[in-house]
C-alpha cells in the first residue's frame, strides 16, 4: 500500500508540475545540436531578393503555451527550399525596456510540420524561461490595481482574456541560397500549475453550487458526502448512469477551463468525446425512464458507493454494472491524461467506442427486464388448518 501511494503521488507530481525539459541542458543532455541564439537586443536582419516578400505569423491556434508546449510558425513567400537546420528559434521574456539579454533556444531542434508550395509550417518548443512574473500579480496589472514592481525586467501582459506573460520568440531563417530572414513574434507564456488552480477552483465552485440545488430541492436527504449526493437517485442509491454523466460532464468542463487558460482558446471536443457524451446522456435517460416505469422504493439508508456495482436488493454484486463502470473509469481517466499533457481531447478509437455502447446498452436493458415473481408457497397437509365441523 505504501509504494502504492508513493507511485501515485509521482504520477500526480509529473502530471502537475509537467515533464518538460529545462531550456538548452534537456537538449545537451539528449545530444542535439543546437544553433546558437544572439545576445542582447540585435537589429533584425533582411537578405532577400526584391520580389521575395515573405511573411511569418503565429498559428492562432498556439498563441499561449506553456513551457514545454509546442508553437507552430506559418511562413508564407518563401522563394527557396529549407531544411530542418535552416530554423533557428529563440524565447525571452518582454520587457518594457531596456536590453534583455536572457534568450534561450527552443529545448529540441525546430521541426518543419508541413511545406505546401512556398507555405512552411513549423514547430518548436517553449524552453523553461526563467520566472520573474507571478500570475497575482499579472490578474492586479490586469485590472489595474497594481504596476510593475521593476519595469525593465517584468514581462509584460496584454488584455484581461490572456493573463499569460508576454515572451517574444525571435525566428531565424537561413537557406543554402544565402537568403536570410529575422523575425519576432509575441506568444503568452501560460503556467500549467496556474491552469490547474483555477480548473479545481472552478469546478470546486460547481460541485457546490450543484450541491446547494440538490440539498434545497429534495428536502430532507439522508446524510452523505457531496459527491454521493450529486449521483444519488429517486431511491435513494447512488445511480451508475449519474455517475457517468456526471463525471464527463466535469472532464470535458474541466478539460475546456484547463486549455483555455492554458491556450486562450476553447478545446477542440472530437467526435469520440462527442459519442461519449451521447452514450452518457442516453444511458441516463433510459434508466430514468425505466425507474419511473416501475414503482420506486425508497431505501432507509444513505447512498453508498457500492450501490453502482449491487443489484437493486444490495445483496449481490451485478456484473453489468462493473463492466460498465470499469470502461467508464479507464476511458475517463485516459481522457483527462491526454488534456493535462497534450491540451487536447484525444480521439477515441471507434472499437473502444463500441464497446461503451454496448456495456451502456446491456446495463440499460437490464433495467426494463421485469423482476423475476417471488416463488410460490406450497404447503403440505400437516400444515393445513383442520377443517371445522
Amino acid at each position: 500500500m505504501g509504494s502504492m501511494r508513493r507511485t501515485l503521488a509521482l504520477l500526480a507530481a509529473m502530471v502537475f508540475f509537467g515533464t518538460a525539459g529545462t531550456g538548452a541542458e534537456s537538449a545537451a543532455a539528449a545530444g542535439l545540436d543546437l544553433r546558437s541564439c544572439p545576445s542582447g537586443n540585435l537589429p533584425l536582419e533582411r537578405t532577400l531578393p526584391a520580389t521575395a516578400q515573405p511573411q511569418v505569423e503565429l498559428d492562432p491556434a498556439t498563441m499561449a503555451q506553456p513551457r514545454g508546449g509546442r508553437v507552430r510558425f506559418i511562413i508564407r513567400g518563401w522563394p527557396t527550399p529549407v531544411f530542418q537546420n535552416s530554423f533557428t528559434v529563440c524565447f525571452r521574456w518582454r520587457s518594457a525596456g531596456g536590453p534583455n539579454p536572457n534568450i534561450m533556444p527552443s529545448p529540441v531542434p525546430v521541426r518543419i510540420v508541413s511545406v505546401n508550395g512556398q507555405e512552411i509550417t513549423i514547430a518548436a518548443v517553449v524552453p523553461d524561461l526563467p520566472s520573474t512574473h507571478t500570475r497575482l500579480s499579472a490578474l492586479l496589472e490586469s485590472l489595474g490595481l497594481a504596476g510593475d514592481s521593476d519595469p525593465a525586467a517584468s514581462p509584460r501582459n496584454h488584455t484581461m482574456s490572456n493573463l499569460a506573460p508576454i515572451a517574444d520568440v525571435l525566428l531565424r531563417i537561413d537557406d543554402d541560397a544565402g537568403n536570410h530572414l529575422d523575425a519576432v513574434v509575441g506568444i503568452g507564456v501560460s503556467s500549467q500549475s496556474f491552469a490547474i488552480a483555477i480548473t479545481v477552483l472552478l469546478l470546486s465552485l460547481a460541485l457546490l453550487f450543484l450541491w446547494r440545488l440538490r440539498v434545497g430541492g429534495s428536502g430532507h436527504l439522508p446524510p452523505a458526502n457531496i459527491f454521493l449526493r450529486l449521483i444519488t437517485g429517486p431511491d435513494g442509491q447512488a445511480a451508475l448512469a449519474r455517475f457517468q454523466i456526471m463525471l464527463w460532464s466535469f472532464v470535458i468542463g474541466g478539460g475546456a477551463v484547463y486549455v483555455m487558460m492554458l491556450t486562450g482558446d476553447l478545446i477542440d471536443i472530437t467526435s469520440g468525446a462527442l459519442v461519449l457524451l451521447g452514450i452518457a446522456g442516453g444511458a441516463t435517460l433510459a434508466t430514468e425512464i425505466s425507474n419511473s416505469s416501475a414503482a420506486t422504493v425508497a431505501v432507509d439508508r444513505p447512498p453508498r458507493w457500492s450501490d453502482m456495482v449491487t443489484a437493486a436488493d444490495g445483496c449481490e454484486i451485478d456484473v453489468t454494472r462493473v463492466q460498465m463502470l470499469f470502461f467508464t473509469v479507464i476511458t475517463a481517466l485516459f481522457v483527462t491524461i491526454k488534456i493535462l499533457t497534450g491540451y487536447a481531447i484525444p480521439e477515441i478509437p471507434d472499437g473502444f467506442l463500441m464497446l461503451m455502447g454496448i456495456s451502456n446498452g446491456v446495463y440499460v436493458s437490464k433495467g426494463f427486464i421485469p423482476p423475476p415473481p417471488p416463488p410460490a408457497v406450497t404447503r403440505s397437509a400437516a400444515d393445513s388448518p383442520a377443517p371445522t365441523s
